[in-house]
């Protein structure tokens, strides 16, 4: 596949990613991150890597489009790794609240059988 058709296909996959986010959060709310879409910007980031590294890349990589086109994917890779960090600080959240249900059902089972 030629080096521009595939540079439409990653701008066009990483262009989908974006329009999901927004109609998933809306604009007036927080980013919502999920773990399915982290692995899909993971892979637009990858592809896009091996692209980059592509020798015939060398001869559209001055363009104004491939500018901008890198510049989006500085903003996604940014995105990707804030997303990241949110379902880390989530998930041991979820951990610490599981711990403390499990000291709760305990404190009410020794409770019960003292009654």
């Amino acid at each position: 596949m030629p080096i521009l058709e595939k540079l439409e296909s990653f701008a066009s996959r990483y262009k989908r990613l974006t329009e999901d986010m927004i109609a998933l959060n809306g604009q007036e709310c927080p980013p919502l991150i999920t773990p399915e879409w982290v692995k899909r910007a993971q892979d637009v980031l990858n592809r896009s890597s091996q692209l980059m590294a592509d020798p015939g890349f060398a001869a559209v990589k001055s363009t104004p489009q491939i500018h901008q086109y890198r510049i989006e994917l500085l903003r996604l890779k940014a995105t990707l790794e804030s997303g990241q960090q949110l379902l880390l600080s989530q998930r041991k959240t979820i951990q610490a609240d599981r711990a403390r249900l499990k000291r709760v059902g305990a404190l009410t089972a020794t409770l019960r059988s003292m009654q």
